[in-house]
């Protein structure tokens, strides 16, 4: 665990500071979330490309093969026919007697758009350059997003392009295609040109390009497993597994189905609000009837036997090289054969 770790924004208020015309000297950007980082730095460039004129002033390093005093020179160097100029080292953590940056953290260039990375957190902010990067406020980390974080990228990106998400849109979006940032931006982008010149990303656009691309989604197999329609349950499976969806996004999906089936079966033996039980199971309050219809279908103890077969699948995924479509094709027949 890093020491006395302080309080480290994120490299999503990087974005928003972008979007308001903020831009700083220096950024370091670090964490364990690659994407996170290489898409700040996407942004971070793009939001300095119209000063810079010149390919020249556009400067990318490798940390192993700098020196501090090389890269604090690069720095101060002038740019070569623009008003300023980018600055990219990444794998910073390689460049030995990194202390020795404190000197151009507290006089940064005028002229110059320092972006430090490092891939992989930090295990003492204590020491320089990392102190005097948390006191100057040049330092953010990339985090792997979950939950209501997640959601709020969403949103964030939806805004970075013109466009508006709501959050349970959002949070719809992410279910049905899980929460890898390269398949949710990858489809945000489809959208947005799906919407044209409309600015709300909302159910019906979704469901649409949806129907359009012809593809089906996690949801369409969960509702299949709920209907305990065995057929098309594999067809959808097989039609997920042939658009590239990761086999762990649709076993963890099916793992979440039938725990909020599992709660569903227990919450509706009283006598709570249908808004309140969506909100204790954590679906949205739309798909609460298909929820309803798969409890009519499956008993406690078959989904006990759901979960088990579950359990069993992600175990193989990730522990043998069995074939990917035989795995889940089996985890199907465990589901709709198990305690009748």
């Amino acid at each position: 665990m890093a020491k006395n770790k302080p309080e480290i924004p994120s490299v999503i208020d990087v974005s928003r500071q972008l979007r308001k015309g903020s831009l700083k000297p220096v950024y370091y950007l670090f964490g364990e979330d690659v994407f996170g980082i290489n898409s700040t730095l996407e942004l971070i460039d793009k939001a300095i490309s119209p000063v810079i004129e010149s390919d020249f002033d556009k400067e990318f390093y490798y940390g192993e093969d700098k020196t501090v005093q090389q890269i604090i020179s690069a720095a101060n160097a002038y740019p070569f026919g623009s008003s300023k100029k980018l600055l990219v080292v990444k794998e910073f953590d390689k460049v030995k007697e990194k202390k020795n940056l404190v000197s151009y953290i507290s006089a940064p260039s005028e002229t110059t758009i320092m972006v430090l990375i490092q891939y992989g957190g930090i295990s003492n902010y204590a020491i320089e350059p990392f102190k005097s990067l948390v006191s100057s406020g040049y330092i953010y980390e990339s985090r792997e997003l979950k939950g209501n974080n997640l959601i709020e990228w969403l949103i964030d990106y939806a805004e970075t392009r013109g466009k508006f998400i709501s959050n349970s849109n959002a949070d719809y979006l992410i279910n049905l295609l899980g929460g890898n940032r390269t398949l949710l931006e990858s489809n945000l982008e489809k959208l947005f040109v799906f919407l044209g010149d409309k600015k709300e990303v909302d159910i019906n656009v979704i469901k649409s390009l949806t129907v359009s691309l012809k593809q089906n989604t996690i949801f369409d197999l969960q509702n299949a497993v709920g209907n305990r329609n065995e057929a098309l349950a594999l067809k959808v499976l097989h039609n997920l597994l042939d658009n590239g969806v990761e086999p762990t996004v649709i076993v963890f999906m099916l793992v979440r189905y039938f725990t909020a089936i599992a709660k569903l079966i227990e919450l509706s033996r009283g006598s709570i609000q249908p808004a309140e039980i969506a909100k204790k199971i954590e679906v949205p309050y739309f798909t609460l009837n298909d929820y309803n219809s798969a409890v009519k279908n499956f008993s406690a103890g078959q989904v006990l036997e759901a979960a088990n077969a579950l359990f069993k699948a992600e175990k193989t995924l990730k522990t043998t090289s069995s074939d990917i479509k035989t795995t889940l094709t089996i985890l199907l027949y465990e589901i709709f054969h198990g305690e009748q």
